[in-house]
């Protein structure tokens, strides 16, 4: 056994449980944040977008030391990522605390696996849990409030909604090509080795008159 790893329930961790628990703070405290923003809104049904759902599998996965969790959060995070920021563009509507959530949730992922072993099958269960919120944000949101499209996409080339079943398969297709290619990206993100060195100031013997 690698005395400089440890291990949590067999899975080993490069990373104390100090600052394994510090990581798992900052995710939850992220959604935490921005829960708050959205109760103190009356708009308690938007935690429900994948995203906000994200950072908190990525704290819990964090705070039990269970990597498959935090691999399913990342990758709703990284596929949900470039619609929000389009969102921004396009809407401008815009919820200050939803950076602590979209960034910082990733940022928490990204760190967490970084520690410890990259899961398999992440896309699947990343998968299963979007087509449970998609269930979910159908049975408690609006059309007005459309979370995670559960009931129109504008993007597609053709409205859906009159057949719900048809509609969310697919949602669940664009998501499921958009895990497959975020995957490897993650899986790189978490496995590659960063090397940064400080750039050396130079000595010199010669005194300049």
């Amino acid at each position: 056994m690698n005395p400089t790893l440890q291990y949590v329930s067999n899975v080993a961790w490069r990373i104390s449980t100090g600052r394994r628990f510090l990581l798992a703070a900052t995710a939850l405290a992220c959604f935490a944040c921005h829960a708050g923003w959205h109760l103190l809104y009356g708009q308690p049904v938007n935690l429900l977008w994948a995203c906000h759902t994200a950072a908190l599998c990525v704290g819990i996965g964090l705070l039990f030391a269970w990597p498959m969790p935090i691999a399913v959060g990342g990758l709703l995070l990284m596929v949900g990522l470039p619609s929000w920021i389009l969102s921004l563009i396009y809407t401008g509507d815009f919820a200050p605390t939803s950076i602590l959530t979209h960034v910082g949730g990733l940022l928490c992922a990204v760190l967490g696996l970084r520690a410890t072993t990259y899961p398999k099958n992440a896309p699947m269960w990343a998968l299963a849990l979007m087509g449970l919120l998609l269930l979910v944000s159908r049975a408690l949101s609006t059309p007005v409030e459309n979370v995670n499209v559960a009931y129109t996409a504008s993007a597609f080339p053709y409205d859906f909604s009159h057949r719900p079943e048809l509609h969310m398969f697919m949602v669940l297709l664009v998501w499921a090509v958009f895990l497959l290619m975020a995957d490897p990206v993650l899986r790189w993100l978490a496995e590659c080795s960063f090397t940064f060195h400080w750039p050396r100031r130079q000595t010199s013997s010669a005194v300049e008159c």
